[in-house]
């Protein structure tokens, strides 16, 4: 379905990184919905359930989807990037949120970075190019397909 979407001229934004998805996605939302026909999930959707149920409310008119993608574990980003690979993708930031999970915050950045590979107009979730964050990041290695 998101495939046939694309090709009509659907633009997928994806919002990754350790926390302010859910705020982004709203404000984001909300701009794009004056320049077209958007659909932005309500609360956080940012899961194997909740991301495709916003894809499903996607149709022909729609215009753009925001979409919010959230982590519990490694390869989580890369399996909802293959449900709805998104055009424009924002990984926020990455920080100490998910340490239990990834166990690092350079787990976090590879785990985020994974996302890039699917993503290729992906902001990397830095300030500065020498933080240990971004070094992860930028090493992450590519999802398998």
């Amino acid at each position: 379905m998101h495939t046939r979407l694309t090709a009509g001229g659907l633009v997928t934004l994806g919002i990754t990184g350790s926390s302010g998805k859910t705020s982004t996605k709203d404000l984001l939302g909300q701009v794009l919905a004056a320049a077209g026909p958007t659909v932005s999930p309500p609360g956080s959707y940012n899961n194997d359930i909740g991301l495709p149920l916003t894809v499903l409310d996607a149709d022909e008119a729609t215009r753009f989807l925001v979409l919010e993608m959230g982590a519990r574990g490694t390869g989580h980003i890369a399996r909802l990037c293959r449900i709805a690979p998104p055009r424009i993708g924002l990984v926020l930031n990455v920080g100490s949120a998910h340490l239990g999970e990834f166990g690092s915050p350079e787990g976090t950045a590879q785990a985020k970075g994974n996302w890039s590979r699917r993503c290729p107009r992906t902001a990397p979730p830095c300030s500065t190019p020498t933080t240990r964050e971004c070094s992860a990041w930028r090493r992450a290695p590519a999802p398998a397909s």
